[in-house]
């Protein structure tokens, strides 16, 4: 069955060595931060004015867009969140 990113996140795979770092590019600074204060991820707000460079050199055509990262390199990017629980155990 396929797993929500908080469940796959706390339940499955943080203790093995997974990070989230969830960046925001939200019109609304404030709302951003407001919906993301909880989470149990790293998140980091990057203002839409400057996100622009980001999207493009990512190909970041929809919001949003998840990418595997591993030893610090590009692995995977992530086209069916709900295989994401196999594709993160491919990397770790």
């Amino acid at each position: 069955p396929s797993r929500g990113l908080g469940d796959v996140y706390k339940r499955q795979y943080h203790n093995s060595g997974l990070e989230i770092y969830q960046v925001g590019l939200d019109e609304d600074e404030f709302q951003w931060k407001q919906s993301a204060k909880n989470l149990p991820w790293i998140t980091v707000y990057n203002p839409s004015t400057t996100g622009a460079d980001l999207l493009m050199k990512y190909n970041v055509q929809a919001l949003p867009a998840t990418f595997i990262i591993a030893n610090g390199e590009l692995a995977k990017r992530v086209t069916d969140v709900t295989a994401i629980s196999s594709d993160i155990a491919a990397h770790l």
